[in-house]
């Protein structure tokens, strides 16, 4: 079998031609492993998930629980108010001395800022001073 010769251009540009195309082929096989490393470290890392904060708590204490939505508005209040005394010529007098003269009294507010209902009906609030 014989080969035929060929000229040194003519071989000179196939070897320019696999050179190019193997350029090429190694830019694409670079990209894709740079894309597949990146696909496994963005799937390796934790999520960004921003959870509400929850307190588990056995016990809360206090004497004013305030429900406020995202823009600040009060939409509810659970107070514990002193117990408001009249004496005998109907001055009011709170009385402070004793834990069971308090009540609970929740208020729930309307869109603006109103108390829409209230329990018990006929809350007694202290005078500011």
């Amino acid at each position: 079998m014989r080969f035929p010769v060929t000229g040194f251009q003519e071989l000179a540009s196939r070897i320019e031609m696999l050179e190019v195309s193997n350029r090429r082929w190694r830019l694409i096989t670079i990209v894709l492993l740079v894309s597949g490393i990146s696909m496994i470290l963005i799937a390796a890392k934790a999520p960004d998930r921003v959870e509400p904060s929850v307190l588990r708590v056995t016990t809360v204490e206090a004497r004013d629980i305030v429900l406020k939505d995202e823009k600040g508005n009060v939409c509810a209040r659970l107070s514990v108010l002193p117990i408001i005394e009249r004496t005998g010529n109907g001055v009011p007098v709170v009385v402070i001395q004793s834990d069971t003269k308090d009540r609970a009294v929740l208020t729930i507010y309307d869109d603006r800022g109103r108390p829409a209902w209230t329990a018990p009906p006929s809350p007694i609030l202290v005078p500011a001073r």
